[in-house]
Parts: C-alpha cells; sequence; structure tokens
C-alpha cells in the first residue's frame, strides 16, 4: 500500500502498523445460550440485538462452542453449536444435543454454550475534517469512545503445551483471543475458564492476538504518538493499541478451510470426541489444527475416563461461520 497513516503502537505489532481498512469492533453483548427443550436433538436459539446501531454489521464469535458434562447416572452427555446464522440484528444458533438419560439435566451446568457479539461500522463518508484513513472506519464520527475495539495484547514465540493469559487486560468480559500456528500435528484450544492456550503437548511456534471492546482508549500526559478524537473531543485511537484490519469469514468444521496464507483465527473448544462404552470411556476436547493456513477440528485435550455411560466412537463438533484475519498485517 503506497499511502497510509502509520501508528507505532505499544503492544508490539507490525511497528509501524498500517491503519488503512481498520474498522471499529464494538462489543455489544454476550449471548448465553440456554439448554435444549427435554427430549429434542436438535434446537435453535434466537436472539434480538436490540443494541446494533445503524449501518453497521453484527459479528456473533464462539467463545464456548460446547457444553460437556456427566450426569448422576454416569452418562455422558454434551451440547454442541452447529451454525450461526445472522440476519440483520438477529442472530440464531443452531444446537445439536446428546441424548438425555429419561430427558433430563442432572449435573448440566449453564449455558449450553456462549458467543460474543460484536459490530463493525462500514466505511463510509468522512465527517469532512480530522486524519482521512483509506478505506476504514471513519472513527472521528464515533460518538461514544466505547463504541471501538483494539488490539490489547500480542505474542509471538514458542508455546509448550500451554500458555497462561493476561488477566489485566482492560475488558476480558469481551475478549477473543485468536491465534496463527502451522503444524503438522499440533491441536490448539483455548480454555475460557481458565485463560489458557493449550496445545496438546507440542511445542508450537504461534502469533497471538487478545481482541477486546467496550472500554475508553487510554490517553496519559506526556504519551507521544497518533491521537484521533471524536467530535465530543474523547480519545477514539491511541498509540496504546492499534484497531482491527476489516475481519474476513472462515468456515470451522471437521473439513479443512483455508482463506489466508497465514490465517488468524478465534480459539475456543468447538467440539467433544469419545471412544469406548460404559467402563471404558474415554472423552477429548475438540480444538483447531492449522497447517499451511488450512483451519479443520479435530481431538485435542484428553479430559474425562472413567465408568461413565457413552455411545461407542461418536465425534459431535461445530461446523460454524467465524471471523478469520490476515496474520500478515498484523505480524
Amino acid at each position: 500500500m503506497a499511502y497510509d497513516v502509520y501508528m507505532f503502537n505499544k503492544i508490539g505489532l507490525k511497528n509501524p502498523y498500517g491503519l488503512s481498512g481498520t474498522r471499529s469492533f464494538n462489543y455489544l453483548r454476550t449471548i448465553d445460550v440456554p439448554r435444549a427443550p427435554l427430549g429434542e436433538w436438535t434446537y435453535s436459539h434466537e436472539v434480538t440485538i436490540t443494541e446494533k446501531s445503524p449501518n453497521t454489521n453484527l459479528i456473533a464469535v464462539p467463545f464456548q462452542a460446547t457444553n460437556v458434562w456427566r450426569d448422576n447416572m454416569d452418562w455422558f452427555n454434551h451440547i454442541v453449536i452447529e451454525n450461526i446464522r445472522v440476519t440483520d440484528n438477529k442472530v440464531n444458533i443452531g444446537l445439536r444435543t446428546s441424548y438425555f438419560y429419561k430427558n433430563d439435566y442432572r449435573g448440566y451446568t449453564d449455558p449450553a454454550a456462549r458467543l460474543h457479539v460484536f459490530e463493525t461500522h462500514n466505511e463510509g463518508a468522512h465527517s469532512g475534517w480530522g486524519v482521512y484513513i483509506r478505506g476504514a472506519t471513519d472513527f472521528t464520527a464515533i460518538t461514544s469512545n466505547t463504541q471501538l475495539g483494539f488490539i490489547v495484547w500480542s505474542f509471538s514465540g514458542v508455546v509448550t503445551n500451554a500458555l497462561t493469559l493476561p488477566s489485566n487486560l482492560p475488558n476480558r468480559n469481551s475478549q477473543l483471543v485468536l491465534a496463527y500456528w502451522d503444524h503438522s500435528s499440533a491441536v490448539v484450544e483455548y480454555d475460557h475458564v481458565t485463560n489458557r492456550v493449550t496445545t496438546n503437548g507440542n511445542a508450537v511456534q504461534m502469533d497471538i492476538i487478545i481482541i477486546q471492546s467496550g472500554f475508553t482508549p487510554p490517553l496519559k500526559n506526556g504519551d507521544k504518538g497518533l491521537f484521533l478524537f471524536n467530535k465530543l473531543g474523547q480519545p477514539v485511537i491511541t498509540n496504546h493499541y492499534p484497531p482491527i484490519k476489516a475481519p474476513g469469514t472462515i468456515h470451522i468444521g471437521r473439513n479443512e478451510s483455508k482463506v489466508y496464507e497465514r490465517p488468524l483465527v478465534p480459539l475456543a473448544r468447538y467440539g467433544v470426541f469419545f471412544t469406548g462404552s460404559t467402563g471404558n470411556a474415554r472423552c477429548w476436547h475438540g480444538g483447531l489444527k492449522m497447517q499451511g493456513g488450512r483451519v479443520s477440528i479435530a481431538r485435542g485435550t484428553y479430559f474425562l475416563s472413567g465408568t461413565h455411560k457413552t455411545g461407542a466412537g461418536n465425534e459431535f463438533y461445530s461446523e460454524c461461520d467465524t471471523i478469520v484475519l490476515n496474520r500478515d498485517d498484523y505480524f
């Protein structure tokens, strides 16, 4: 790109970081999906996002794509997101469930699944004053400086089995963790309870970013760098945190998908895999594999064995679209 506006940020992304093509990325809410009606194998849950602003696009990203538990009759149960559909201001989540012993929910803990919902402001007419950034949101026209999302942390290095992410960032309630790696066998997961990225025992070279939203960008006396202010005099971009580029879409599922040579994809647990039957059952989380930019769901960390009851050799995993970023825009 021949012409651009650049910022020197404090979190170690590409330095200088070009702002062309960036978008506001505003966290709106978290959807906690309720359990299925008793006796249902498939069901859907739809939410109207009343917080959506005009001329924006909604993005719903799985944060907890599966729920697994063992009931007091020792049956192993699960719920998994099958698809996500966004239409205007409505988010519809389709789910699949396992058989529930006597159609009850003994041992179940809410929620069935969890998604973060964001909106992106489209490129549009700029306000006529300030800094013009090609192909980007008109940040100066945003009237609330909390309606912004930024990359608040980045990491590039080797993760050996597990990496605990920082807990002192501005707004973990809105957090998305995206990563790129290239490995023949590693299956990578993000555990939102322990706030850890795991690689299932492998040493993996990874690039990781954390996106958060719903907070005021920092502005401190003595700071030097690029600062943009909206019409109310509030900071909307500072040199602390860069905004994200306009996100694309990738399909997450059992078959490989590829959008970029080096994609950054949201980490979560996207399924459950189990083998054996009563008295000899073993269970694994479903994480993500990535090699040569091709992404798919695969069997990850081992988490449950013993005398519980399951069907033998079953796999339950998501088939849903989610966001993808181009790693080379950031590192």
